[in-house]
């Protein structure tokens, strides 16, 4: 199978179509069977004591509202904390009924598609045999990880905005050949990916475009020094970065007189309630004052989040005394952020806890863990501009979530997307020696 082409179209609807029937499988066994039993973890109707019993009951106030006033007080930002997940339940109720499982299918939908999107970022960054396979060990994985089963087995906003965001990679790569046809594709994928991000969390683009500024910035930097002539490839990404800063800035505008959550969260002052009592910034002037000002929101958050974590006895703290009060700081705690968002819970934590939810993710970690040396041998076997511009991409987003959020748990559902991508790369390596060594042996 030496070529991308060589796969046939059919499979690769069979792959989504088995993640999907997957995914509504699982959904559904969480809600009506497993949470019912497991006693102060389920709140009602087969959904946890979190995020999920939050949004659905935003969703009936909504579906209230509509049926009270008409579509008109529909929003898709609804006023007290929704966004586009909570604005479709909504309707949805209005239309039959108040069960959370109508979001199911949709959830299912996305998670699959996500799935599918993992292969097919395999298959571009290793075309043939080893992106095949690869790419389905990869995204398989990344379909049947139980802890995903937390957004698109429940009422949540991740499985949009991880969709959202894959296609955003997967327009990189392709338009990174710089063809016609590609760069058309890749501004389409991108224009989706956007749009997605946006319905639930549109202050999320800004930390998208600059981890998509990084990639393609290194891509170029790694095209200057080694074929200066080969820069010309890099204008089809250069076209979707476009389009990801035109979505911010579209965003900053649509929102102008949207909800005052929207525009929270747009800004970055969604945690602008959050214990700062002690809290001093800085000023570096060596640093523009508007980056200053967004270095000063992310020591702010993760100081505020850190306190708030402290209050209710938080287990999963980490990091919580790291005072990151001006951009030096910050800068100086990068490595750092990201040994932790890519690699916590350490193997020295793994059996500190007990608990179920910890068990799994602790086993999820683990399979990382042996996934990792893969990454190395990708790396050393694969040198591309698109192995670098997702290298690049996620290691940037893990960095940022890395410094700004302090609790390990949260961590692990903000990260997933960025550590699959490594985990993708790691599965291509292993995969690669596996092949060569097999038995059945063949050119990739």
């Amino acid at each position: 199978m030496k070529n991308d082409h060589e796969w046939p179209a059919r499979h690769t609807i069979l792959v989504g179509v088995t993640y999907f029937c997957y995914s509504v499988t699982a959904a559904l066994l969480l809600q009506k069977l497993v949470l019912p039993m497991l006693g102060s973890l389920h709140a009602s109707n087969g959904l946890l004591n979190n995020d999920a019993i939050f949004f659905h009951n935003q969703a009936l106030a909504l579906a209230e509202l509509i049926k009270k006033d008409g579509w008109s007080a529909w929003s898709m930002w609804p006023a007290g904390g929704g966004s586009g997940n909570v604005a479709a339940l909504a309707a949805l109720y209005v239309l039959f009924g108040p069960d959370p499982t109508l979001l199911i299918p949709i959830n299912a939908a996305l998670h699959a598609l996500s799935g599918l999107l993992i292969f097919k970022i395999g298959r571009r960054l290793w075309p043939g045999r080893v992106g095949v396979w690869g790419g389905l060990a990869a995204s398989a994985l990344f379909v049947t990880f139980p802890s995903a089963l937390v957004w698109y087995g429940q009422i949540h906003k991740d499985s949009f905005s991880i969709a959202g965001v894959l296609l955003i990679v997967y327009a990189l790569l392709r338009a990174e050949r710089g063809d016609r046809r590609g760069v058309i594709a890749g501004a389409g994928y991108a224009a989706a990916g956007i749009a997605l991000v946006f319905f639930v969390r549109p202050y999320y683009l800004k930390l998208l475009l600059v981890a998509s500024l990084a990639a393609w910035l290194t891509a170029l930097a790694a095209t200057l020094i080694r074929r200066p002539a080969g820069a010309r490839r890099l204008i089809g990404p250069a076209m979707v970065l476009a389009l990801v800063a035109t979505g911010v800035l579209a965003s900053r505008i649509l929102l102008s007189g949207a909800s005052r959550y929207a525009m929270a969260s747009l800004e970055g002052t969604l945690y602008a309630n959050l214990p700062l009592a002690g809290f001093g910034w800085r000023q570096s002037p060596w640093l523009p004052a508007y980056l200053d000002q967004q270095a000063e929101l992310v020591g702010k958050t993760r100081y505020g989040l850190a306190q708030y974590n402290r209050s209710i006895a938080a287990r999963t703290l980490i990091d919580g005394d790291a005072a990151l009060q001006s951009a030096g700081d910050i800068i100086s705690y990068a490595p750092r952020a990201l040994q932790v968002a890519a690699f916590a819970p350490f193997p020295s934590d793994w059996l500190a806890k007990t608990s179920l939810p910890v068990l799994l993710g602790v086993g999820e970690t683990a399979v990382w863990y042996l996934l990792a040396p893969g990454l190395l041998v990708f790396q050393r076997r694969r040198r591309s501009l698109g192995a670098a511009m997702v290298l690049v991409f996620a290691c940037a987003l893990l960095t940022m979530i890395g410094t700004f959020e302090p609790n390990v748990g949260t961590l692990f559902r903000l990260r997933y997307t960025y550590l699959q991508l490594l985990m993708l790369m790691g599965a291509l390596g292993w995969t690669s020696l596996w092949l060569e060594r097999g038995p059945a042996r063949k050119p990739s």
